[in-house]
């Protein structure tokens, strides 16, 4: 049932619409941060901040990729730990 939900929310999602996974950030099991990514047509967005002891990294990437699945442009900016 699971399955025939799936797929029929997929197929009712237009074609050009962003797919976005968002992910928690823990440290002793409470939120720290969060990272959210969006894929569109070959291009992904990618967003991470988290804290640790008041330290973290905040890092924007944004990479493209070719037809073939290869690497055809990449961008990042913030701070990181390093």
């Amino acid at each position: 049932m699971r399955t025939l939900a799936g797929l029929l929310l997929l197929l009712s999602t237009p074609l050009l619409a962003a797919e976005v996974t968002q992910y928690t950030a823990l440290f002793q099991n409470k939120p720290a941060g969060k990272q959210v990514t969006r894929v569109v047509d070959g291009s992904v967005t990618v967003d991470l901040s988290y804290r640790n002891n008041g330290r973290g990294p905040d890092i924007s990437e944004r990479y493209e990729l070719a037809r073939d699945r290869t690497l055809l442009r990449y961008e990042g900016k913030g701070k990181s730990e390093f």
